[in-house]
């Protein structure tokens, strides 16, 4: 390998590189390389880092903001939250590989004697490369982003709520857009044809039947229990309709210590727009709703916990057990609140803690 020892970090470097040129210029040849060679950590590290760099780059944007002095969020923060993905990636990373190998070898890899160890393993040498281009892309934008942008980052910053982690996202041109979806389906047509030795065909069958698999199994399930996107219809941020996502699961897991003062959460309307319940039980098993365009909620800071003396209606009270007390940002807005969505709100209707909130259109981004 130009004459570098095999195995040294150099050897490796110039494989990496070869790699990069080959999955860019040849594909094929370089899917066929890759699956042959058994490469196990260059996959793993491509798909982890677009799983940081995603989900409206919710992480790397977080770096951003540190780095730009945004002093809400802390580098604590930021590390615990790296720290659990790396913990759960290579673990995301091997569920998906198992399903493709045993897609894989059901529709192709009897016709050719490849068995589900073989399979597994050479999808997983070939599977991360796939990410090349969207890696490629995030670091142009992140390049983008601390340079041409910055003053524009700084700027967004200042109309984001205190503590809450902002949506900053990317959206390529149309053209672009379509360009890169038809790129990075080329390249998962040849990673799995090589990875099975099989025809474009097959391959095609395999990546659809994993689509439904994984889409119906994993992702649908995972995102509908732990996060949803809420539209701010009733605009209590105070700057308009928006959008933001909460976190399901905040205050309902055994450790959880409930709602904390400072914590903006969305609360479910009473005008009979509450967002269905996202879990049907049917069967003894969890079937997912589908329900058409986002729900709508009230986004108001906790202010008061149970026992706490506060002013409602230009009276003192005492918050009931069970109940918070909540204020919206928008200060206009204290006395417009429906009953049941505060300025007592029973925890019963909190939907979920906020944990990013978008800017702009309702319909874009995040």
């Amino acid at each position: 390998m130009n004459g570098f020892e095999t195995g040294s970090p150099r050897a490796e470097l110039a494989g990496f590189w070869t790699s990069v040129r080959q999955v860019l210029t040849s594909p094929t040849l370089g899917f066929f390389r890759l699956a042959e060679s058994g490469e196990w950590l260059a996959p793993l590290v491509l798909a982890t880092f677009i799983g940081l760099a995603g989900g409206g780059m919710d992480t790397l944007k977080t770096l951003l903001l540190i780095s730009l002095g945004e002093p809400s969020l802390s580098a604590a923060y930021l590390g615990k939250l790296v720290g659990l993905f790396l913990l759960l990636a290579p673990l995301y990373y091997a569920a998906m590989v198992a399903v493709f190998a045993l897609v894989g070898t059901v529709v192709a890899g009897r016709q050719v004697g490849i068995s589900f160890r073989k399979a597994f393993r050479r999808c997983w040498a070939v599977l991360g490369w796939v990410n090349l281009p969207l890696v490629l892309v995030t670091l142009v934008m992140l390049v983008l982003l601390f340079t041409v942008f910055r003053e524009e980052v700084g700027t967004y910053l200042a109309a984001v709520p205190p503590g809450t982690l902002p949506s900053y996202s990317y959206s390529p041109p149309l053209v672009v857009g379509l360009g890169l979806a038809v790129w990075l389906a080329a390249l998962l047509v040849m990673a799995v044809r090589q990875a099975f030795a099989t025809t474009t065909g097959r391959a095609v069958v395999t990546i659809v039947i994993v689509g439904l698999l994984f889409g119906a199994l994993v992702h649908t399930p995972m995102t509908r229990h732990v996060a949803c996107l809420v539209v701010d219809t009733h605009q209590t941020l105070g700057r308009g309709p928006s959008y933001a996502r909460m976190n399901l699961l905040a205050y309902r897991l055994p450790w959880s210590q409930g709602p904390e003062r400072g914590h903006l959460v969305a609360v479910a309307p009473t005008d009979g727009t509450h967002p269905p319940d996202f879990v049907l039980r049917a069967l003894g098993m969890h079937v997912v709703r589908v329900q058409s365009g986002r729900p709508r909620a009230y986004l108001v800071r906790v202010g008061g916990l149970p026992g706490d003396r506060v002013e409602v209606g230009g009276e003192s009270t005492t918050v009931p057990d069970g109940f918070v007390f909540v204020v919206p940002d928008d200060p206009t807005l204290v006395g417009g609140l429906p009953e049941g969505c505060g300025p007592l709100v029973p925890l019963g209707r909190i939907m979920g803690q906020v944990f990013s909130v978008g800017l702009g259109s309702v319909g874009g981004g995040g």
